[in-house]
Formats: C-alpha cells, sequence, structure tokens
C-alpha cells in the first residue's frame, strides 16, 4: 500500500469487497477510501459528527458506486448515523430503529445484497437496508459468541457459529420466517487428518470468512490462513504468516477478500 501517501498516518479500519476504508485523526481527521487494484484513492469531506463506529459498503458485482456509514450517536434501540454516498458525494443524516435494544447489538457486521448485517447478542441479526434505511430483525439458528460470525455465498446469507471444537455454517432461506439450513460442520479433526488425537487437541481454528462463490472457508490456525474446501472437506491452500522470528503471538484478526470484477476495476478509477 506504498502508493497511498496517507498509509504511514493512517489506519485501516475497515475493507469491503476490495476497497479499504482508512481513518487519520491527526493533524485532522480524515476518511479516505482507498482501490488498491487501480491504486487510486479518494478524500471524503468530514461529516458533520464525531464518529463512533464507521464502515465501508461496496458491492462490486453491482456499481463502481460506494457508501460509508458513520454511526454518530446511540438511541435505547437505534442509532443516528451519516451516510456518504460516492454517486452524489454528499453525507446524509439518518435515524435507525433497529427493533431491538442497542444494548444487545455486536459490532460484528457485514455488508451484502445493499444491506449491512449487524449480529446481536440476543440471537438475532438486524438488516440496515441501506436503500431506505429501514431495519429488519431475523433469529439466528444459534447462538452469538465472539466467534460468531455473518458472510454470504453464492447469492445468500451465511451465518458461522461456533461451540469452541465445532462450526456449523448456516444458510438463511426465509427472513421472514428466520428459516435458515444448516450447510457444513468442520472440526478439528477434519483439519488434521491423519495426526494423533492429542495433536488434534491441541490445534486451535477460527472462522475467518466464506468465499463469495465456492463452498469455501478461510481459517485461522497457528501461524497461518487455510482456505478448506467444504464439499472436497480438504485444505485446498494455506499461508504461513511472517518469518519464523515473528510468529511468536501471531494472530490474524481480520481477512479482506479481493473479487475480481470490473466495477472493481472502475471503481476510483
Amino acid at each position: 500500500m506504498g502508493f497511498f501517501p496517507g498509509h504511514e498516518t493512517s489506519t485501516i479500519i475497515d475493507g469491503c469487497n476490495g476497497m479499504l476504508l482508512y481513518y487519520a485523526s491527526q493533524p485532522a481527521a480524515a476518511f479516505h477510501v482507498v482501490n488498491p487494484t487501480t491504486r487510486r484513492w479518494a478524500r471524503l469531506p468530514p461529516p458533520r459528527g464525531k464518529t463512533l463506529l464507521s464502515v465501508l459498503a461496496f458491492d462490486p458485482s453491482a456499481s463502481p458506486h460506494y457508501r460509508v456509514v458513520c454511526f454518530t450517536g446511540w438511541l435505547p434501540r437505534g442509532a443516528s448515523v451519516e451516510v456518504f454516498d460516492s454517486e452524489g458525494g454528499a453525507w446524509r443524516d439518518h435515524e435507525l430503529d433497529f427493533g431491538l435494544d442497542t444494548d444487545a447489538m455486536s459490532a460484528t457486521m457485514h455488508y451484502f445484497d445493499g444491506a449491512i448485517h449487524v449480529l446481536a447478542y440476543s440471537g438475532h441479526v438486524v438488516r440496515i437496508d441501506l436503500g431506505t434505511m429501514a431495519c429488519a430483525v431475523t433469529a439466528l439458528p444459534a447462538p452469538v459468541s465472539c466467534r460468531a460470525r455473518a458472510g454470504h455465498c453464492r447469492g445468500r446469507l451465511r451465518y458461522a457459529s461456533s461451540d469452541g471444537t465445532r462450526l456449523k455454517f448456516w444458510e438463511l432461506k426465509n427472513a421472514a420466517t428466520s428459516e435458515w439450513a444448516l450447510k457444513h460442520e468442520l472440526g478439528v479433526n477434519d483439519l488434521v487428518a491423519g495426526e494423533a488425537s492429542g495433536a488434534c487437541q491441541a490445534v486451535t481454528f477460527l472462522f475467518m470468512a466464506f468465499h463469495p462463490d465456492r463452498e469455501m472457508v478461510y481459517l485461522w490456525t497457528p501461524w497461518k490462513l487455510v482456505a478448506f474446501d467444504m464439499e472436497k472437506r480438504r485444505v485446498e491452500e494455506e499461508w504461513e504468516v511472517g518469518p519464523e522470528k515473528e510468529k511468536e503471538g501471531a494472530h490474524l484478526i481480520q481477512i479482506w477478500l479481493f473479487p475480481f470484477s470490473r466495477h472493481l476495476a472502475n471503481s476510483l478509477a
């Protein structure tokens, strides 16, 4: 990212489908949206309010335009937000009604199909439609923990839950009736086939992301990122993280997938 002059003085606070959102607090607060594919960027006009949480929303399969959603205040069952739309080039104020107590909302979010999906510790997912700014609540098939994640695959919302030993992957069939289907399960033994049981017990793994077009998931195991094919039930690829001396204490927090799309190449072109 050395092509972006603000890389050293800014922090990447979000990423979405190949675009990155940077924020710098000094010398003056500033947001930049950066496209690593075209190696170009745009500085956003400053929002009017103080931002508490900021989210980038971009779908290269639908449009070259993007939105930045800044949460500027919390209400008992909602939030005040400012939304920047790159097509119009301006911020707009909105007030959200989550349909749930704000205290139940987590910071785990996923943008898909024109909406931000927020996991709630009450066992729900809240869909924030960025076109209408209306919220809809859908019950989840399994409790929300710190390891739970939302994502999408093959045009449908997915939910990953963990009980500490096994991962379960669910697909939303009907949001109105909260109908989910269990697509796959994954345990330690699937990742380390042929290893002794003691070695299996010592392995830890965390779900990171769904592949958008294939039945593949990305997992973090100590010092490496793994792509696991759920249909073939095997590891397809793995990537070591850093040289040996840097591995101690290394932990991957989040990954962003960069799908190829003509809109990605045209955005900030």
